[in-house]
């Protein structure tokens, strides 16, 4: 088996040296480059995300489906931990207070 290569599509210079590696016919490898660890383009990219998704959109609609699909269940699955953690902190914070039992003459205390 071939040795796995070290890559780096968030450097800046990523498409440039992509571009050198490939008119070369030399194997494209990051790892000993010392711009390895550039993470520049990464807002480039994001910058381009609704042109790639119009692409998938027109060539890959099953993918540009099941994107959405997994974004919207990222979305629920977020909205859904904040709830918790608001609950959850509803509570905590009702624990300061003493409980309906503690309270005498409480209007809640079980009549007989």
């Amino acid at each position: 088996m071939g040795k796995s290569s070290e890559v780096n599509v968030w450097c800046r210079h990523y498409d440039r040296c992509l571009e050198a590696a490939v008119e070369r016919g030399k194997r494209f490898d990051c790892g000993k480059c010392r711009f390895r660890h550039d993470r520049g383009g990464k807002r480039e990219v994001l910058d381009m995300l609704p042109y790639y998704l119009l692409l998938a959109a027109i060539f890959q609609p099953e993918a540009y489906r099941r994107y959405w699909q997994e974004k919207r269940m990222e979305e629920i699955e977020h909205f859904i931990e904040e709830r918790r953690k608001s609950f959850l902190g509803g509570i905590e914070s009702c624990r300061e207070y003493p409980s309906m039992r503690d309270v005498q003459g409480s209007p809640h205390r079980a009549r007989r």
